[in-house]
């Protein structure tokens, strides 16, 4: 029974995404994609410069997590080393989610500086406690002395969260006190989990309650002038939906994060909030991500630049089992970049040039192709985890075709510097790469075909959104100007779609063999 619920659970999680993104539109739908833009170039540069110190601030709090877990399974490992796995697990697990990021960025920093597999679970074990239970001791204050109303939409069986705060303040305080009744460790499966002292309990409530402060900060700092709610009432908004979250499994959170907040908060206008959402998700969530990538490879170099400085190919294990991971994510990161950027209009300052510079036609074909190979980037992302020498050859040819349809289709140079980086990167490691075989012969686990599946949905949805003013009719088929972003969006939607349906269906047929074969 248990392993049938494992197998539904990806289900529920894109039932909950698309769930949310349909609310999510119906919030939206009096709104278009460039009332939003507009909104976030009004956004004041110095609360952008706020948010952004906020944001250094919070990662480093979040440092307290890991040397906290540390501490408790008596382990001597130095700060430096605890802040590179802190920085980079908690950048890949906010934007891929726990188990795809942190979770495996963790294992391989943490096993290869010692730590054995029974101490690595029992940090992992240490961080989810020390997140939660303070998440519980100040959602439950908060919830308490502010409480809000909870939308009758949502059917809840209370009208505030003020009943609520009290079951979780409760939890919260039993935590503390779980060490004062029982002293003997806790054992799973044979593996002893010892409870922490009340010193140490104290300080993962400081840690977690710390964070979330600032965090939720950074979020008012940019929304601040849209709001109607002090921050304690903000502060109460944040942690339902960071919860909410958590407990969706969608990965960073898209479409439900930005629902909660809509939802809760009160404000003149949602796509100025939606603006303000965006905006947080690339100083907190992107900007991040892009540093801890740049921070893994250069301590991969340093560990290496012996063997490097002798010319000698082979790397030590530590590095041939975290570099195919970083690659793997940006080249999924660059997929949807691509897709996204597919399902927007051109930037309108750089229309002009467009129409000066490249024909109409290679622009047309350009955009499909640019799409396709956003969806083909994503499907192939998860063999270069497995260092698949094949995937390694498409993901190089494609991020270079990449590199020239972003120009060509709107002056992208931002997906062009993105794919660049992508582009010398695997031609740096291909040494790394030596599992061979069919392209299609790497595995899709439950995490990467649910994340996949999320970011096409999302990208068709956002395309959805930015022309809902645009009516529709069998014509935008077959309109080729400069100005018909509607209609290439529709066409390089089809070009995913068949792309995809191909896709699986040579992936079924190498994995069944050819039809009547059995």
């Amino acid at each position: 029974m248990l392993h049938r619920l494992k197998k539904l659970a990806p289900l529920a999680v894109i039932a909950i995404f698309m769930g949310a993104l349909w609310l999510l539109s119906k919030e939206l739908k009096h709104y278009d994609i460039h009332e939003i833009r507009s909104a976030v170039a009004h956004i004041p540069a110095w609360r952008l410069w706020a948010a952004a110190e906020l944001t250094v601030f919070n990662y480093l709090v979040l440092i307290g997590y890991d040397y906290l877990a540390i501490r408790a399974i008596h382990h001597p490992l130095p700060l430096g080393k605890i802040s590179l796995a802190s920085f980079t697990g908690f950048v890949t697990s906010y934007n891929f989610g726990a188990l795809l990021g942190g979770t495996s960025v963790r294992y391989r920093l943490y096993s290869a500086w010692g730590l054995s597999a029974v101490e690595i679970l029992q940090l992992i074990i240490m961080l989810g406690t020390t997140y939660w239970i303070g998440v519980f001791a100040l959602a439950g204050i908060v919830f308490i002395l502010q409480p809000f109303p909870i939308p009758a939409s949502l059917h809840f069986p209370f009208e505030n969260v003020q009943p609520v705060g009290y079951i979780l303040l409760a939890i919260a305080v039993g935590y503390v006190m779980l060490p004062l009744i029982r002293r003997s460790p806790i054992v799973i499966k044979g593996i002893k989990i010892e409870l922490p002292k009340t010193g140490m309990t104290v300080l993962q409530l400081a840690v977690s309650a710390a964070d979330l402060v600032i965090a939720s900060a950074t979020l008012y700092m940019i929304l601040a002038p849209e709001l109607s709610v002090s921050f304690g009432e903000f502060l109460g908004v944040y942690l339902l939906a960071t919860v909410i979250v958590v407990l969706s499994h969608v990965p960073g959170g898209v479409g439900v994060f930005e629902l909660v907040i809509l939802s809760l908060v009160a404000s003149q206008s949602s796509a100025t909030i939606l603006a303000g959402l965006l905006v947080f998700r690339v100083i907190y969530y992107l900007i991040p991500l892009f540093v801890a990538l740049i921070m893994l490879a250069l301590h991969e170099l340093f560990l290496n630049r012996a063997i490097a400085t002798r010319l000698v190919s082979e790397t030590t294990h530590w590095s041939s089992a975290l570099a195919p991971l970083i690659l793997s994510w940006c080249t999924m990161l660059a997929g949807a970049v691509l897709l996204l950027s597919g399902a927007t209009p051109i930037v309108t300052g750089r229309l002009s040039s467009l129409q000066d510079a490249i024909p109409l036609v290679l622009v047309e074909v350009s955009h499909i192709i640019s799409s396709v190979t956003g969806a083909a980037l994503l499907v192939l992302a998860p063999g270069l985890q497995q260092r698949s020498n094949s995937a390694l050859s498409w993901v190089t040819l494609l991020s270079g075709l990449g590199i020239i349809v972003s120009l060509l289709k709107g002056f992208d140079y931002e997906e062009t510097v993105l794919l660049s980086i992508i582009f010398f990167a695997l031609l740096a490691s291909r040494n790394q790469f030596s599992h061979r075989g069919s392209r299609l012969g790497h595995s899709f686990n439950l995490g990467w075909s649910s994340t996949i599946f999320a970011i096409i949905i999302c990208s068709i949805w956002l395309g959805l959104f930015a022309y809902q003013s645009v009516d529709y009719s069998n014509e935008l088929w077959w309109t080729f100007t400069y100005e018909g972003n509607a209609s290439r969006f529709l066409r390089a939607s089809i070009g995913v779609v068949i792309f995809l349906l191909i896709f699986a269906f040579s992936k079924w047929k190498s994995h069944h063999g050819p039809l009547g074969s059995k």
